[in-house]
């Protein structure tokens, strides 16, 4: 297995990412939220500004896995945050180390940047679980209320699931 630093067009030239994609999509999200709708413009975008930095995980060359993350200055500290945007392995490989290798690689960035790194995990979830291992705190609970159109969808991958 092969975890390392990648590109947007690196994630999507995979010849499975189609398929990768439609699982995280299919997996992800939360009641009641839009089905998630990749942006793959928006990515390119904020990684062309330097503002997102993306890793992958392979074996035999297929793409099991990825990672995301994105840096903002909060403007009520001054200091650099680094955010776990994304995050995905798939089910076959979550017992490879792939997953934590992921993490290993977005911690390696948030640290050379010296920003804080922030994730977020459904309560109980096993990333939860993995995340308090690795030293990670929690510290809030997340609530949400949706007052976006549902049948709209930002663009991106959409046309391609």
């Amino acid at each position: 297995m092969i975890v390392q630093p990648s590109s947007i067009s690196e994630l999507e030239a995979a010849p499975n990412f189609v398929a990768l994609l439609a699982a995280y999509v299919d997996e992800e999200g939360l009641p009641g939220l839009p089905r998630y709708m990749p942006d793959v413009d928006m990515y390119r975008r904020l990684e062309g500004a330097g503002l997102l930095y993306a890793f992958e995980a392979r074996e035999d060359g297929n793409l099991i896995g990825f990672i995301t993350v994105i840096t903002t200055v909060t403007p009520a500290t001054g200091r650099l945050t680094a955010a776990i945007e994304s995050f995905f392995v798939t089910e076959a490989k979550r017992t490879s180390g792939a997953g934590l290798r992921l993490l290993r690689r977005a911690e390696a960035k948030a640290r050379e940047l010296g920003a804080v790194l922030t994730a977020s995990a459904s309560a109980g979830s096993r990333l939860a679980e993995l995340l308090l291992r690795l030293g990670f705190v929690e510290s809030n609970v997340v609530y949400y209320k949706n007052f976006s159109d549902n049948s709209r969808s930002p663009g991106g991958f959409h046309g391609r699931l």
